[in-house]
């Protein structure tokens, strides 16, 4: 075997059953909670119903991994219950390497010994993160998984129920296992035996040791003696998991050790212990220590030839790990693998450094389907480089359209639709096609969406609400589906009520951070059998447009219109009573009182006092202690998550706690004055075209909806909101309440935020003139008072 070959079964071994990513990088940008409306990078959870058949729209973003099952969906070639469990397992190894989760749910295995080890010695719990940190780049070098700290872990624990903490015993074995994982060395310690008298429970625990210290330092034919001594030993409690390792030495040695052993004899004996496990999980494991010995010799177009075979044919003992090799291969990995062909492009700033990808198109149909579709989102500022991506994707869809008229398959009539490329009407035989596709089709939504996307853009708004109305209708729509439907329903609408209703759209997720790849919630997520959407909210265009461009009677329709179970209803509810009482309307705002109370308990004892004070200004500063007290109230509506997904009431630490009024002309947000108050906290929406036909489903926005009156009135009520500025319009009914009431106990604390606004929001020449009011009557009338010292300046 040669040194080239061997490089690239070590690839793919790391990949099939060690998956071990390196922990993802921390952008300098702070993390904060963003929506996502359209999951651009993979289906919606849970992923099984994707798995089962329910495709959805086929997203271009989606990682190549889901992409190859919708292939086979699309092939009429649906996955059986095993391959639909082998895939998931495959897809939940990624996504665990890469998220953060509940802290309920998910535990890092290697926080969960090091906590152990910090016990059993006695050391100081503070130094703990430092242990973990300094030994990450071993973990990560050697390829240990979470499954050798749950081992260690159970081993100490069984261990310091015989011995106590920070006996001799006990420390004997923590520092052996030190020496294994990177502890203290940068190089593995392998432990010396221990003598033949010691506790049987020490003794096997140090062959464990000895044996996987071995295996670290790749002296694979030594682990394998040493594991089977332990395997022998079928009363112990490592026999089981000392069996398998053998295996795994066994078949490191053939592709990772000095290229001695018998490859055939060893495949053999794999493929035997793989025919008796018990379990599916087993048996895959063994096979994915068996595959890569048949890839020997073969090349990377080989390997990749045979895995799509196996992929497609449904004889795939392993499908879930050869989906992992085939697609860790179709992504250009095969530099890193030694194979003598070209890799991705790289960051370097050397343009004789960046290399095109490897073309694999020619290898497969899956292969080729899965690369023309597949389309990454990069930040492009270069003209040119922007141009090349659109050749790129004009060559790709050009593509696409030659295969189907080849094939007039679904599989390629979705990467035909899915490409770049004109609108689908200017194509009308591929528009009849996806017109006629149908609804048990796995491909049907996906057509239904371009074809609707081209009534759209023709100003057929009736065809498209009749082709509309069933599939919104429908209760197995994937949420990403079903808002891109949503918006296309709502920019075809006819009247008010109907655009309001579609513009509400229920994220699939919403994520903690820019570097996780779902939600925290994905375990729960995942264990339900339908789909789960998260808080509702609207795409920061539509959002925006209609904190511009809508009259407050519309406002108040939307509030109104809210069935009593809508999660949207306190949101909207609350920015609808906000504006009222903004726009200096008391009676409408007293309409939405008792919804406001409901939908926001929170809110429920200030509302009740805003109800029982008499009219006139008693009302008005209950209103300002309301809004004062409750960071997040806003007389408009965000984009996705509200104030990066916190709670009303709480305090958010990027300024975005109340509100600036929005100018008449609207600017670039660098350059405007509300940038931090008006911060839309939506992701990314799948790639480039997605994206575009997202914005412009929600152009011209509401304006088209309404009376030259309404637009009228609107117009007014933005020029009023800018006059009643919030540090303006409650800060100088706090200060006109503290000079008739000065001792009314709310006093002191109303000041003091008006005096804090600025801070909160952004500084205007409007926040700081009652800032410094409300400072100096503050430390005048009210020296000594908690609030008053917690008030050291003005802003």
């Amino acid at each position: 075997m040669t040194r080239l070959t061997r490089s690239i079964i070590a690839s793919l071994l790391s990949l099939s059953f060690l998956m071990i990513p390196a922990p993802p990088a921390k952008a300098c940008a702070p993390d904060l909670a963003f929506a996502i409306l359209i999951n651009g990078n993979h289906p919606d959870l849970p992923l099984k119903l994707f798995a089962g058949g329910n495709l959805g729209i086929v997203q271009p973003g989606w990682a190549k991994s889901y992409l190859v099952v919708a292939y086979r969906q699309l092939s009429g070639k649906p996955l059986s219950k095993l391959e639909q469990e082998s895939v998931l397992r495959l897809w939940h190894d990624r996504i665990n390497g890469g998220s953060r989760f509940d802290s309920d749910l998910y535990h890092d295995p290697k926080d969960d010994f090091l906590a152990l080890r910090c016990k059993a010695i006695g050391d100081n719990p503070k130094n703990t993160p430092d242990v973990s940190w300094k030994m990450d780049s071993y973990v990560y070098e050697n390829s240990i998984g979470g499954s050798a700290f749950n081992l260690a872990k159970d081993t100490l624990a069984s261990i310091l129920k015989k011995y106590p903490a920070k006996s001799p015993q006990v420390r004997e074995w923590v520092k052996a296992q030190d020496g294994l994982f990177g502890i203290g060395t940068a190089k593995t310690i392998v432990p010396a035996p221990l003598t033949t008298s010691t506790d049987p429970l020490l003794q096997e625990a140090r062959i464990y040791q000895m044996a996987a210290g071995n295996f670290y330092a790749k002296k694979f034919d030594k682990a394998a003696s040493l594991f089977q001594t332990l395997a022998d030993k079928i009363s112990s409690n490592l026999s089981k998991i000392a069996s398998y390792m053998v295996l795994r030495s066994k078949s490191n040695q053939i592709l990772r050790g000095d290229g001695t052993g018998d490859a055939d004899a060893v495949s053999a004996e794999l493929q035997k212990a793989a025919h008796a496990a018990t379990k599916t999980s087993e048996r895959e494991q063994i096979l994915d220590l068996a595959r890569p010995i048949s890839y020997l010799n073969l090349s990377a177009p080989d390997v990749i030839k045979m895995l799509a075979e196996k992929v497609c044919n449904g004889t795939s003992d392993r499908f879930g790990s050869d989906i992992g090799d085939l697609t860790f291969l179709l992504d250009g990995n095969a530099p890193l693998c030694g194979l003598n062909v070209q890799g991705p492009a790289t960051s370097s700033s050397d343009e004789s450094d960046k290399k095109p990808a490897p073309d694999f198109s020619g290898v497969h149909d899956l292969a080729d389907f899965v690369c023309n579709v597949q389309r990454s989102n990069y930040m492009l500022w270069d003209e040119a480089d922007k141009k090349k991506q659109r050749e790129e994707g004009l060559k790709a869809a050009k593509h696409a359209r030659e295969m189907w008229a080849k094939t007039k398959s679904p599989v390629w009539l979705v990467a035909a639709l899915s490409g770049f490329g004109l609108r689908l009407h200017d194509d009308q035989e591929l528009y009849r096609a996806a017109l006629n596709t149908p609804d048990s089709s796995p491909a049907y939504l996906t057509c239904r969406f371009y074809v609707i996307d081209s009534l759209i853009a023709q100003g057929k708004r009736d065809e498209a609400r009749k082709l509309l109305k069933p599939i919104l209708s429908a209760t197995n729509v994937p949420p990403s589906s079903r808002n891109l439907f949503s918006s296309q329903m709502a920019a075809a609408s006819e009247t008010l009520s109907e655009y309001l209703k579609y513009s509400v759209l229920n994220p699939p997720e919403i994520l903690d951070s820019s570097n996780d790849l779902v939600s925290r919630k994905f375990a729960a997520m995942e264990a339900s059998n339908v789909f789960q959407t998260d808080t509702p909210g609207l795409d920061t265009a539509s959002a925006k447009d209609l904190s511009r461009n809508a009259p407050l009677s519309t406002w108040m329709q939307f509030a109104q219109s809210q069935s009593p179970t809508s999660k949207f209803k306190p949101i909207i509810v609350r920015t609808a009573w906000t504006r009222a009482q903004v726009l200096q309307r008391p009676d409408l705002a007293a309409k939405l009182e008792n919804d406001l109370a409901s939908s926001n308990p929170t809110l429920a004892a200030a509302v009740n006092k805003i109800k029982s004070a008499p009219a006139g200004p008693a009302k008005q500063f209950a209103v300002a202690c309301l809004v004062l007290r409750n960071y997040g109230m806003s007389p408009y509506l965000l984009g996705g998550a509200e104030r990066h997904a916190d709670l009303i009431g709480v305090f958010d630490y990027y300024n975005n706690n109340f509100w600036l009024p929005l100018p008449v002309k609207e600017t670039k947000p660098e350059d405007s004055e509300s940038y931090y108050a008006y911060n839309d906290t939506v992701g990314f929406v799948g790639d480039n075209e997605i994206r575009d036909k997202m914005t412009g489903y929600s152009s011209p926005g509401v304006n088209r909806l309404l009376s030259e009156a309404e637009r009228k009135a609107a117009a007014a009520e933005l020029l009023l909101m800018i006059k009643n500025h919030p540090s303006r319009f409650f800060g100088q009914t706090v200060l006109d309440w503290a000079k008739t009431h000065p001792k009314d106990p709310d006093v002191p604390e109303m000041l003091y935020r008006v005096v804090k606004l600025p801070k909160w929001t952004q500084v205007t020449p409007v926040g700081s003139e009652f800032s410094k009011k409300a400072y100096f009557a503050l430390h005048k009338g009210y020296p000594g008072n908690p609030w008053t010292k917690k008030a050291v300046c003005y802003y």
